[in-house]
């Protein structure tokens, strides 16, 4: 019996892991529930650079995340996080350099110049990387890639 409750708590604690222990900025989970959401701010700049970074605020099991420097218009640096590179790497083929406007947002744990893309627009392309509930493209209820 005892061994049986063992093997109860176990799996219980390895399932909520597995619903749980994916998500995204693990202090503000609820806000890609939709009970709070946000603020989305608007900006434009040029792109600086773009690379992989590790990144603890992903969804999936992703290490790395794909990053933008941009340069604002208002003379700021800022750092944005797109995604797992699997993910978002298909969107920002040749982007360095280029003239960008951003739907963005962030969290109270974030640095002041750091964001999470929810849209990226330049030269005519759209990427929309999250939902209306700032969700990722890239997962289902489950919360598992798509792909």
């Amino acid at each position: 019996m005892v061994r049986s409750m063992r093997i109860l708590v176990m799996i219980t604690v390895l399932a909520s892991y597995a619903m749980y222990g994916q998500y995204p900025f693990q202090k503000d989970k609820e806000a890609t529930t939709g009970s709070r959401v946000p603020q989305l701010v608007e900006l434009n700049g040029v792109v600086e650079q773009l690379y992989i970074d590790d990144c603890e605020f992903t969804f999936a099991e992703s290490d790395f995340g794909l990053h933008l420097k941009v340069a604002t218009d208002e003379n700021q640096e800022i750092y944005v996080h797109l995604g797992p590179v699997w993910a978002t790497s298909i969107w920002t083929e040749g982007i360095e350099g280029h003239a960008v406007h951003l739907v963005v947002f962030r969290f109270e744990h974030l640095a002041e110049n750091e964001y999470v893309a929810k849209e990226l627009h330049w030269d005519g392309h759209v990427a929309e990387f999250r939902d209306e509930n700032l969700m990722p493209f890239w997962i289902n209820g489950y919360n598992q890639g798509i792909w």
